[in-house]
């Protein structure tokens, strides 16, 4: 079972008497001997994890509270039994693109990326991907946020952009992560997709939606120089190249499907406030935990959606919900 955490339930089984039995000792003696008590059972019980962000405003509400939201799973409502924002540990893959559109972007990614790692807690996990033509983890999950930036500092921009499997990679990579993390996928890319890729767009975000990821974009803008766009405007006009290009992936669809957001940048200047958004945004998300109803395990992605419940209304009176729109059990 994919992006679930685990609650052991020790179940003792009361039918079973507490028994006083006796052996003989060394002289004949009766010896009172305890024979085991009450046998226990370890039931595992799954639990989906799943990101919620409520804003009003285009600011995010806080103190939201369980009783605020009602949940529905497969279009039925579903009690929540967790909820909270660092109740759960983090799990953050930073996809970064290296394909040669972004490189004047590249040194800027250092100095910005410290945005994010000061909001990272002791026990939050950050691991970085870097994409062109192909995907490569750099760095394993590690809490070493030095060992990042110096890695980000290493990296050198060429080839193409194969979006959909740096989704594919980064996704899987999560599905590594212990149960019961929350988990979040960071790009930061041009968006100028190839039709290079191993992975389907479908496949690539079906993948996401197994690993309960929320995934976060930063729209780059191109290179000065950009090769790439040229290389683009320079192939045939024809239906099978146009419906590559469409399908070679896109940051807004994935965060459309996974429940994130997309910052455009139109200067590399802003770069820095746009980590420091996405760090806030972050921070901001709520995690909801709930039991899928039994025998609905047949492999295949079920919808979930969050709303106001009345009493949230009552509060809040609207919101803007962004919420992980699937689960797989």
């Amino acid at each position: 079972m994919k992006g679930y955490s685990k609650i052991r339930i020790l179940c003792l089984l009361a039918s079973i008497p507490l028994v006083l039995g006796f052996r003989m000792g060394p002289a004949g003696a009766e010896l009172p001997q305890l024979l085991p008590e009450k046998p226990s059972i370890v039931v595992e019980v799954p639990v989906v994890l799943a990101h919620v962000s409520l804003n009003r405003g285009k600011k995010p509400l806080e103190k939201v509270q369980k009783e605020d939201l009602q949940l529905l799973a497969d279009n039925r409502p579903h009690p929540i039994s967790g909820f909270g924002r660092e109740e759960w540990p983090l799990s953050l893959v930073l996809a970064v693109d290296v394909s040669g559109s972004i490189t004047s972007n590249l040194p800027l990614l250092r100095r910005a990326a410290r945005e994010i790692l000061a909001v990272l807690q002791p026990r939050d996990r950050l691991a970085l991907l870097a994409f062109s033509h192909q995907a490569r983890m750099i760095a394993d999950f590690t809490g070493d946020r030095e060992l990042i930036l110096e890695e980000l500092s290493l990296l050198e921009a060429h080839g193409g952009t194969a979006l959909n499997d740096a989704l594919f990679a980064a996704a899987s990579a999560l599905e590594s992560q212990p149960a019961g993390r929350r988990r979040v996928i960071l790009f930061l890319s041009d968006n100028r997709a190839m039709p290079a890729n191993r992975h389907g767009e479908k496949e690539a975000i079906d993948k996401a939606h197994e690993a309960g990821a929320a995934v976060l974009g930063i729209h780059l803008p191109p290179d000065q120089d950009d090769s790439l766009k040229r290389l683009l405007g320079s192939l045939p006009d024809s239906g099978r190249v146009r419906a590559a290009l469409k399908t070679a992936g896109d940051l807004y669809l994935f965060a459309r499907e996974t429940g994130g957001e997309v910052i455009r940048l139109k200067r590399n200047e802003d770069m820095k406030e746009a980590f420091r958004h996405m760090a806030r945004r972050i921070s901001s998300l709520y995690y909801l935990a709930f039991q899928p109803e039994a025998g609905i395990s047949d492999g295949t992605l079920h919808p979930i959606s969050v709303r106001l419940s009345s009493e949230g209304k009552k509060r809040w009176g609207s919101a803007e919900i962004v919420n992980r729109r699937f689960f797989r059990y």
